[in-house]
């Protein structure tokens, strides 16, 4: 994406054509008007002019802006002045914040003479309107390499009906590694419109807060469809204009990333930030922006971030969430597990293995934790309509919640005190069970199988089969079918 800022060249072109850009009129005038790189944080700001060699008869002001959710910009004409002073306050209360791409001015001066002149600049920022920052993300230290994400997640409004976005994070010496979960029921991986779908992450290593994005900041793009990159931008302020021109980077190595693809759930976009990106150390506070933007049904792209700004303002420092770093748990450190793994040596490891297989018997049992009756109760109302959908594919934690009028986390947490498992895991469990008692009375395909007990296929049947029950079905089926006769 490239921002090109300056106002239309049909405009300039007919302003400077008509009234001659000539360096004896540039130097009678005077542009009132905030400086570059200003940032007006009033209600209101003064724009015009004054003339020191001969008189004015009127001037005509534009100025150039995006309004509210768009990324196309207008141009509008504020006034129109016949008498001094030639300068009008422009009042900003129905303007919002214009922020990355910020605004452009253009006065047309008349003179008495018969004279005209058109001055104009750009690059002025309006941080006027107040600004909701979200909640400061403590980020989580986790070992290089898993793929156990932290509880919490980073919710993030949607301007595409239908689609729900989320976020998690965590940090350790390799990398900050992020997983952005977009559920759409309409997202088909077989449609070519979605090799337009992207995930961005944005970074401000030190939180300058700056209102344009400066070479510091890393944009990190993550297509669906083709290889990860790093993107940059170069502002550039000249005498009269603004343009920020986006720099592709080549790092030294590749990514690490996985893009997982569900029809009718939507995708998953995991992606490692290598740590050497930002130098020697971490600073204690980032800024940070993730931006998913994807292809509707006629291929029109729609664009959703974590801080809800609107057109460019999405690429602006100014408004980006905190990131902060929790510090490593002292029971993380290697040398500390080393050093713990020589003491007890391998007596203590056997002993629970040994225990846990005498306890564990041919097939695995949720065990349910003691709880007072009133949770019991709650839990026995979720697993009767859990059991009722336990074979739709397309059963999720949110659906489940909504039945019974609850929370999504508040039903994760239900589960997991009374289980031991996550919902989701708990719903395999409760599959594979399922799947126990046909391998066991009938002679139908795994597929079959697979199909009916709601896994998406045999493949994903099989894994979570041996996780809760230690051998293959195919094991399974060869040691507990019931034949005939028997």
């Amino acid at each position: 994406m490239k921002i090109n800022i300056t106002l239309p060249a049909m405009l300039l072109l007919l302003v400077f054509s008509a009234f001659g850009a000539r360096d004896d009129l540039k130097k009678c005038l005077l542009f009132k008007a905030p400086a570059q790189k200003s940032v007006i944080d009033v209600p209101a700001c003064t724009l015009g002019v004054d003339a020191f060699c001969k008189s004015i008869d009127s001037v005509e002001i534009r100025v150039r802006y995006f309004p509210d959710n768009s990324e196309t910009a207008i141009i509008s004409t504020i006034g129109k002045i016949d008498k001094p002073p030639f300068q009008k306050v422009w009042d900003l209360k129905d303007i919002p914040n214009q922020l990355s791409a910020g605004i452009g001015v253009i006065i047309e001066v008349s003179f008495t003479d018969g004279d005209v002149f058109g001055l104009q600049r750009e690059g002025i920022f309006l941080a006027h309107q107040p600004v909701s920052y979200p909640p400061q993300l403590l980020l989580s230290y986790e070992y290089p390499g898993t793929t156990i994400f932290p509880a919490d997640t980073i919710a993030f409004p949607s301007s595409k009906p239908g689609v729900q976005s989320f976020a998690q994070m965590y940090w350790n010496e390799k990398a900050i590694t992020v997983r952005v979960n977009v559920h759409d029921t309409a997202f088909d991986s077989t449609e070519p419109k979605n090799i337009l779908d992207t995930v961005k992450i944005l970074i401000d290593p030190a939180r300058k807060r700056k209102p344009y994005p400066t070479e510091e900041v890393m944009i990190f793009a993550i297509p669906l469809s083709g290889e990860p990159f790093i993107i940059t931008y170069q502002p550039v302020f000249r005498e009269s204009s603004y343009q920020l021109n986006p720099v592709r980077v080549k790092t030294k190595s590749n990514f690490d990333y996985v893009i997982d693809k569900n029809n009718h759930e939507g995708f998953a976009v995991t992606f490692s930030i290598p740590r050497y990106l930002f130098g020697k150390s971490l600073s204690p506070e980032m800024g940070y922006n993730i931006i998913v933007k994807t292809a509707d049904r006629k291929g029109k792209i729609v664009s959703s971030s974590l801080i809800n700004a609107s057109g460019y303002n999405d690429y602006s420092p100014f408004l980006w969430a905190a990131l902060a770093f929790l510090p490593k748990p002292i029971f993380k450190e290697q040398w500390l597990i080393l050093l713990v793994s020589f003491f007890t040596g391998l007596l203590l490891p056997l002993l629970v293995y040994g225990i846990s297989r005498a306890v564990v018997k041919d097939r695995p049992h949720v065990i349910l934790l003691k709880q007072p009756d009133a949770k019991k109760r709650a839990f026995e109302k979720v697993k009767e309509i859990v059991d009722r959908h336990i074979t739709r594919k397309d059963l999720l934690l949110r659906d489940i919640a909504a039945e019974l009028n609850m929370a999504p986390k508040e039903l994760e947490t239900t589960v997991k005190k009374t289980t031991g498992m996550s919902f989701r895991y708990y719903v395999m469990y409760l599959r594979t069970e399922i799947v126990c008692e046909r391998l066991r009375s009938s002679h139908s395909s795994q597929a079959s199988i697979a199909e009916t007990c709601g896994f998406r296929d045999v493949k994903e049947m099989e894994r979570y089969f041996q996780r809760f029950h230690q051998m293959t079905t195919l094991n399974y089926r060869k040691t507990q079918q019931i034949t005939q006769g028997q």
